[in-house]
């Protein structure tokens, strides 16, 4: 029997921990990071505390920084896959950011990937990254789009029974609307960077937010995540091809 690692895929900052604390609430286990952008060298590591997963343990955090530090890093698509693909110890459970274009990466995997209102995931990226960072965010979030054509989760409608029992269902868990609930209720809150205070963008966007959006091409961005919420999946397909390439 092949091993095959469930991925927890979507753009920095977009709900890929939310994402990563459901599933791990579904019984699975998370072991490793992986990441390839546009033009960024892919790698991987290592990531978790012996058998206990970091985004289980808020005490982890406090060591986060020195751990990354040592972790040992795969780096070059052979390298990276060869870690993944590795069944002792299992990566049961892999954190990504892999765009749609490197896709070839995780051939063999099974990929759910999570998309978030591009103005609130554009706010983390700031918060995060730092201002200089934001025009950044705009093609990287359009090379991710294509990720729609397989399991795609909306992180607004994540905690949802409907949404939760879709995710099981996609990963062969068969669970009911009581075990959807149970898995919520203990999936919520436990993540290194989630703070249950989600950005919001209407809270904070001003005129220069709006100019910069306006310029960046961000309300094909809009249209996009609306039409995935929809699930009009193919709309924008071309727009987004073209945005992404710069990333």
């Amino acid at each position: 029997m092949s091993f095959s690692p469930i991925v927890c895929n979507g753009t920095p900052k977009s709900g890929t921990h939310a994402l990563l604390q459901a599933v791990e609430a579904l019984g699975f286990q998370k072991r490793a990071f992986v990441k390839a952008l546009g033009k960024d060298e892919c790698y991987s590591r290592p990531i978790s505390y012996g058998d206990e997963s970091i985004f289980l343990s808020h005490d982890a955090k406090r060591h986060f920084d020195d751990y990354l530090k040592n972790a040992h890093t795969y780096r070059g698509k052979s390298e990276v896959r060869g870690f993944l693909m590795s069944p002792q110890p299992s990566r049961t459970l892999v954190h990504a950011h892999v765009a749609w274009r490197r896709r070839d990466l995780l051939d063999g995997m099974k990929v759910v990937t999570v998309i978030r209102s591009p103005r609130n995931n554009f706010l983390s990226w700031i918060r995060w990254f730092g201002p200089a960072a934001s025009a950044n965010f705009f093609p990287v979030y359009a090379s991710f789009v294509s990720w729609r054509k397989d399991s795609m989760f909306v992180y607004e409608d994540l905690w949802t029974v409907a949404s939760m029992r879709a995710l099981a269902e996609t990963l062969d868990v068969t669970i009911s609307v009581a075990d959807a609930e149970r898995v919520i209720e203990s999936a919520k809150g436990r993540s290194l960077t989630w703070t249950n205070k989600p950005s919001n963008h209407a809270a904070v966007w001003n005129a220069s937010l709006d100019a910069l959006w306006k310029a960046k091409g961000g309300a094909r961005l809009d249209a996009l995540y609306q039409s995935v919420r929809e699930g009009n999946v193919a709309d924008h397909a071309d727009e987004m091809s073209a945005m992404a390439k710069r990333a």
